[in-house]
């Protein structure tokens, strides 16, 4: 027995078997650990906070333990899941993952509070974004491109002319033009009302035209305009002090910005960019 004993292929005959036991063994350990679902109290705590705040009163002792039944059924399934590799390859699975490590990134990186010379500076570099909305009144007369076809253009033309030869404005436009589905007089409104109303191309136009004049014709998404300007309130840029609450506020968001991507740029200089066509 000895002698057989001291034969190396048996002593790796034996060798391997005891292995195989003993990782058997851990496997098995191992997947008893994964098996086992820990619900603590403070994930209990979240689930009735949770449930309080959407419903407005604790929940009852059997919404409770429904509550609880439904998590462990919910961490049973994703534990479940990950064995199967059901989360491999899954596009909406990395998006939440990649969302989550986002918000995490939010929590744990707190910008620093500024000094009055950081905001200073912001406001300076951004002041154009703390102007006031200009306000401007006007009057239009719509020609309906559907309606005139190759001739809208030159009719706006010859609505313009008589219109500029009557001088001063005065309110006078029956016959002129044709009928619009909103309005022909628009006052004190914003450029973003007048936007949402107009489009881009026609805010952006007649936000640059001189008061007191009629002009165009002006196109929007509609057809063809002649705009008079009644008045236009330009603003003025408030001294930093009236805004310096909101200039913290975007100076705290900005940072965070920067932050989170200074986060973002430390973890992908942890891993090499391999393409499969370089392998």
């Amino acid at each position: 027995m000895k002698k057989i004993l001291k034969e190396p292929l048996v002593l790796i005959i034996f060798f391997g078997v005891l292995l195989f036991i003993s990782y058997s063994s851990l496997d098995n350990y191992l997947n008893r650990d994964k098996n086992i679902v820990v619900v603590k109290n403070s994930a209990i705590a979240q689930l009735e906070q949770s449930f309080e705040s959407r419903w407005n009163r604790p929940p009852t002792p059997e919404e409770r333990q429904g509550l609880i039944d439904k998590y462990i059924r919910d961490i049973v399934l994703y534990k479940t899941a990950i064995e199967m590799g059901l989360d491999k390859d899954d596009q909406v699975i990395r998006g939440r993952m990649v969302q989550k490590i986002e918000f995490l990134g939010n929590d744990l990186i707190q910008p620093p509070q500024p000094s009055e010379q950081d905001l200073v500076t912001f406001y300076e570099k951004y002041k154009e974004q703390y102007l006031p909305e200009e306000i401007i009144t006007l009057t239009h007369v719509f020609f309906d491109p559907d309606k005139r076809d190759e001739e809208t253009l030159s009719d706006a033309d010859k609505t313009l002319q008589l219109l500029q030869s009557r001088g001063e404005f005065d309110g006078d436009l029956s016959g002129l033009g044709d009928a619009f589905m909103l309005q022909n007089y628009y006052p004190s409104r914003s450029e973003i009302e007048i936007r949402k109303l107009f489009g881009v191309g026609f805010t952006e136009s007649v936000f640059e035209l001189e008061p007191g004049v009629w002009h165009g014709p002006v196109l929007s998404g509609y057809g063809t305009h002649l705009v008079y300007i009644h008045s236009l309130q330009k603003a003025d840029l408030p001294p930093f002090e009236v805004v310096r609450d909101k200039v913290k506020e975007d100076w705290m968001a900005d940072m965070q910005i920067k932050l989170n991507k200074r986060y973002i740029d430390g973890l992908m200089e942890r891993y090499t960019i391999v393409y499969e066509e370089q392998l």
